[in-house]
């Protein structure tokens, strides 16, 4: 049954005899059936055939891949780049502990520095630095927003 060759859809009785030996629904035999008779269309048909062949519905025509989307690259790049003048210049704006507290916190590319570091360091809480922190990035936000408007 498995090996033969023919032109056509399987009878009934092949439907069953197929979807208790592979453990599926005569439907999805039937499905898969339908699958691998199918044509083939190709993703970007050239003008040329699909003029010929009236294809008009070539995948390539009505897919969109929105990464590929040139508009929304150069907005994205552009907002990109806008937030991060922004928070360049609200940054600078801070008093010198918050920008060493949140710079040596997150943006170090290496080894973060831990509450109980920067406690040491100032000579003060894990609670207080953790406060401290808090209100930077609060400042921080505060000074991105007014930047946008």
């Amino acid at each position: 049954l498995y090996d033969k060759i023919r032109l056509g859809w399987n009878t009934q009785d092949e439907v069953e005899i197929l979807a208790t030996d592979l453990g599926v629904s005569t439907a999805e035999v039937r499905s898969m059936e339908e699958r691998l008779n199918a044509k083939d269309v190709s993703f970007d048909l050239p003008d040329s055939v699909q003029q010929e062949a009236n294809y008009t519905w070539a995948p390539a025509e009505y897919l969109e891949d929105p990464q590929r989307n040139p508009e929304v690259q150069l907005i994205e790049e552009n907002w990109g780049a806008h937030a991060e003048r922004h928070f360049k210049a609200a940054f600078q704006k801070l008093d010198p502990r918050s920008r060493d507290i949140l710079e040596r916190r997150w943006l170090l590319e290496d080894k973060k520095a831990t509450l109980q570091e920067l406690a040491e360091s100032y000579q003060v809480s894990p609670e207080r630095i953790r406060q401290l922190e808090k209100l930077a990035i609060e400042k921080l936000k505060q000074m991105m927003l007014q930047a946008q408007v």
